[in-house]
């Protein structure tokens, strides 16, 4: 953690200029719903349609483990396929990501290689996404982001701390803008994805709407709190 980092910073200087949601079989990005699969579908099945109808060509996305296929069609919907980034260099984006679980779907699926002397076959395959921050690796190799990252682990989204600490990186000019969030998925494949792109309000180019840049309004996002029923 940077010295620089500590708690209640300020962040009015700053606006949420976009944002994904991935959840319940849904895609809502900026408040729009733009994807709603049909009941039958199962998070694997959905996972690999989305991104055959409109992700981001990589053709390491058949091999990654499902945190880092849901992680990476988050950024892919919120940078729009690059796009967003494209005013900044590669280096000036950082990454703020967390979630409850960690990587431990992946590290079951590990142990189920090596747990039995008699049948033993450890796969790098599986085993290389056996930390959760190799779901921001895969998306900073496509989308070529280059800034600092880290990965929090809570139980709960902690919108206080992802705020604080995205605020640190931006007002000590070590980015320039942040994406950050909550990418969590369990062991019966209950997932949850937000990610929120956050700008200097100075030099962000407002879209239809955006928002300033506070818990608060991550957390209303969040639970859809601005979706109209």
């Amino acid at each position: 953690m940077p010295d620089y980092y500590c708690r209640n910073m300020e962040a009015s200087e700053y606006l949420i200029s976009r944002y994904c949601l991935i959840r319940d079989k849904r895609i809502i990005l900026n408040g729009e719903k733009i994807i709603e699969e049909s009941e039958g579908a199962n998070f694997s099945e959905f996972l690999s349609s989305v991104y055959k109808t409109f992700g981001s060509e990589y053709p390491k996305f058949y091999k990654m483990d499902l945190l880092s296929k849901l992680g990476f069609l988050t950024t892919d919907f919120l940078v729009d396929s690059g796009k967003w980034l494209k005013p900044y260099e590669s280096d000036q984006v950082a990454f703020v990501a967390s979630n409850s679980q960690s990587s431990l779907e992946t590290d079951a699926n590990y142990l189920q290689t090596i747990s039995d002397s008699e049948n033993y076959y450890p796969n790098p395959g599986i085993f290389v996404y056996t930390l959760p921050n190799l779901l921001i690796g895969e998306a900073s190799i496509k989308f070529d982001i280059k800034g600092e990252s880290i990965f929090f682990v809570s139980q709960l989204p902690d919108f206080e701390n992802l705020k604080n600490y995205a605020v640190s990186l931006l007002k000590a000019k070590s980015a320039k803008v942040a994406i950050l969030g909550w990418v969590d998925l369990n062991f019966k494949h209950d997932y949850e994805s937000i990610l929120f792109l956050v700008e200097n309000s100075k030099t962000v180019v407002k879209s239809k709407e955006t928002w300033l840049f506070s818990a608060e309004a991550m957390e209303d996002l969040y639970y859809e709190k601005n979706l109209e029923e």
